[in-house]
């Protein structure tokens, strides 16, 4: 973990620490405050996505914003139905394809999933221009990776800051804690769609 990251990582510890010692707030969407573990994943998540964004500060952003979904399966479907049309103008077997990459990425049978619901009062990317969005992140605690899948709809004459439309990427690093490294691109539509192994 990057020097910085770790001044963040210690400064939401204890800001989530003394979170949950205050009343009404002890209790998350992914668990108690009061747990170490909870809030470890929470600050993961954090950092994850000012790595991906850096053009946005995340660690203002409230616990209650991120979620832990019920089954990898139900994800997997939601992907599918929200990039239907997508999947039309590219190859026939393109969710086999992309599932099977992500599940040598990460091990899906394996995998906890964590989502992140924007604010569109704190104006982060997902809700700066967007028609709608997607977060996921793919945490395997065996592996101690995590793969952040997120996919951004935007009409193709709004401008895209800081980010190419054009490219899908998937990067993969020995260390859950390591800089993302070795991302390979896959030519996408209109739609923008970027995955990364941490």
């Amino acid at each position: 973990m990057a020097g910085e990251d770790k001044k963040l990582s210690k400064k939401l510890e204890k800001e989530m620490t003394q979170l949950s010692m205050s009343p009404g707030t002890t209790t998350t969407n992914i668990g108690p405050l009061s747990d170490h573990s909870v809030r470890r994943i929470l600050i993961d998540l954090i950092i994850t996505m000012n790595a991906h964004f850096p053009d946005y500060d995340f660690s203002a952003a409230s616990v209650d914003h991120f979620q832990k979904q019920k089954s990898v399966s139900k994800v997997m479907n939601f992907v599918n139905t929200k990039l239907a049309d997508l999947s039309r103008l590219l190859q026939a077997n393109f969710f086999e394809h992309l599932w099977s990459v992500v599940n040598d990425c990460i091990k899906l049978r394996q995998c906890e999933v964590y989502s992140f619901l924007p604010d569109v009062e704190t104006g982060d990317p997902f809700s700066d221009g967007c028609m709608w969005s997607f977060n996921f992140f793919f945490y395997n605690p065996n592996l101690k990776k995590m793969l952040y899948f997120t996919c951004l709809a935007r009409s193709k004459f709004y401008p895209i800051h800081g980010l190419d439309s054009s490219d899908y990427y998937c990067g993969e690093s020995e260390d859950y804690d390591d800089d993302i490294s070795n991302e390979s691109k896959l030519k996408m539509s209109e739609d923008e769609m970027q995955m990364e192994l941490l």
